[in-house]
């Protein structure tokens, strides 16, 4: 709604936008947020980030799952990136 309202455009607009590309709104949502943790998380100058931190940063309110989406995307869990 807020992002919508950004645009100017209604709600219903914007959601039938994102389905003429076979994705919802929630999932573009959910897959930016958990490429900018992967950014995080692999930052080294944010080592000092507990995950709780880079998930809420991400726009994440549940680290529990939080650390489930990011293993069924990524393989791996959020403290698994960083040892690489």
């Amino acid at each position: 709604a807020v992002c919508a309202a950004n645009l100017e455009l209604s709600v219903r607009y914007v959601q039938s936008l994102l389905e003429g590309d076979g994705t919802s709104f929630s999932a573009q949502l959910k897959r930016h947020r958990l490429e900018r943790a992967w950014a995080l998380l692999s930052d080294p100058t944010n080592r000092s980030w507990r995950v709780i931190d880079v998930a809420l940063e991400s726009g994440f309110n549940d680290v529990s799952n939080f650390n489930r989406l990011f293993r069924n995307r990524y393989g791996e869990t959020p403290s698994g990136i960083r040892l690489k």
